[in-house]
């Protein structure tokens, strides 16, 4: 109870009162109460939840009552050779059927359980890559306000130089006009940014009004030292996992169910009948009873029998191909994975301080007129280049690591955990 009491207490911070910082585990849990796909994919539990509790009802007795031999045309109505029968039936299954029945439904109940646990895995890694692209979208706009400022303050203090004749004004304009390519950048990456924390606040169930800013550590990314697991182990993970396999499962156990039940279909139930009767002119009471079957001599049950062993063959088919198809998911997201963290770790260490420091170097040298406009703009594209390909790597690894859990069929744990 105190878990949930904070879990509302950290919702309400986030949405009443306006803030704006969404960590992932802010954002995992305004999706849990929040998204409407999700809360939708939850109710398909519950209508087959009554198909079992269908499957384990019995058929309800049936009563009636009769009346003949009362001569309604005499005054008064003559009743001396009245008869009345009360009769109570009840249909009693014969054999396994009925347990048959319960363990389908029980079964088809598991696989809607698996379908929504893997429907909820599915969507939460859907939203868990939407909120790294917001993250990874938040830091190239960082990125390109940050050159787009450096550019301006460049241009400001060319402008003391153009006075007093340190450059020519053909190299002011020059660097004036390779300006525009930084508003340009700088506006593609805001509007990334909003396309980005669009489809997040949809996913998540936030008005379109509701200002949101994601914060997200990529630097972890480099700080991993090797593969958490060996491929084995993640194939491992996956079969024990991966819930469309739990639902396939439980759909193959459901139509072998459904198989027994048309075999001890072709046994008929027993409609057992007790019969109480009341007959003119003594009236007395008399107690019958009886039974009654049908003979299944043209019909055995054979369409139904041919159609459950059909369904049984597709279904065990399927199991065997969603079984090779994981195995093959899970490698190639394995593989993808390992290589995105070689192609990380192939910046050395310290990438963004050195790079800072040589961006600074070449921007004291180009204002002290040590070097010239095209040595500086190489240099400062130089650094663009490097920081762009760092951020894309750290993105990579995120990405693909995604990928990998959805593979699996769960999130991973972390480094250390």
């Amino acid at each position: 109870m105190y878990a949930i009491t904070l879990l509302f207490a950290s919702l309400l911070n986030i949405i009443i009162n306006d803030t704006t910082r969404l960590t992932y585990a802010d954002a995992r849990a305004l999706f849990e109460s929040r998204n409407q796909l999700l809360k939708a994919a939850k109710e398909k539990i519950v209508v087959t939840h009554a198909d079992l509790v269908s499957s384990e009802l019995l058929p309800n007795p049936q009563i009636s009552a009769n009346g003949s031999f009362i001569n309604i045309f005499t005054n008064p109505v003559d009743y001396s050779s009245a008869q009345t029968a009360v009769r109570l039936d009840q249909i009693l299954t014969v054999g396994p059927k009925r347990s048959f029945r319960i363990s389908e439904a029980e079964h088809s109940y598991k696989k809607a359980i698996a379908d929504y646990n893997d429907f909820h895995i599915q969507l939460l890694l859907e939203m868990k890559e939407l909120f790294i692209e917001a993250a990874y979208a938040e830091l190239e706009l960082q990125l390109a306000t940050e050159n787009h400022t450096l550019i301006s303050n460049i241009i400001k203090a060319s402008e003391e130089r153009l006075r007093v004749g340190d450059i020519g004004e053909m190299e002011f304009k020059e660097l004036s006009l390779d300006e525009a390519q930084y508003v340009i950048d700088e506006d593609e990456a805001r509007q990334n940014l909003v396309n980005a924390i669009s489809k997040l606040k949809t996913m998540l169930g936030l008005e379109a009004s509701q200002p949101v800013k994601v914060y997200y550590d990529f630097n972890r990314a480099a700080k991993i030292d090797t593969l958490i697991m060996p491929e084995s182990t993640a194939v491992e993970i996956a079969f024990e996992n991966r819930q469309d396999l739990k639902s396939l499962n439980e759909e193959v156990r459901a139509t072998e169910f459904r198989l027994k039940f048309a075999h001890a279909a072709i046994v008929p139930d027993l409609d057992v009948g007790l019969e109480l009767d009341r007959q003119g002119p003594g009236f007395q009471n008399t107690i019958g009873g009886g039974l009654s079957l049908s003979i299944p001599l043209f019909n055995r049950n054979q369409d139904e029998i041919e159609r459950a062993k059909a369904t049984l063959k597709v279904d065990e088919a399927s199991l065997e191909n969603l079984k090779l198809q994981i195995r093959n998911e899970v490698m190639s997201a394995y593989s993808n994975y390992k290589l995105s963290l070689k192609a990380l770790k192939s910046f050395f260490p310290d990438l963004m301080n050195s790079a800072a420091a040589v961006r600074e170097m070449s921007m004291k040298s180009y204002l002290s007129g040590n070097i010239g406009l095209v040595n500086f703009l190489q240099a400062e594209r130089v650094y663009i280049d490097a920081v762009k390909s760092y951020y894309r790597a750290l993105f990579g690894v995120e990405r693909d690591r995604i990928v990998l859990e959805k593979a699996v069929g769960t999130e991973l744990p972390e480094e250390g955990e």
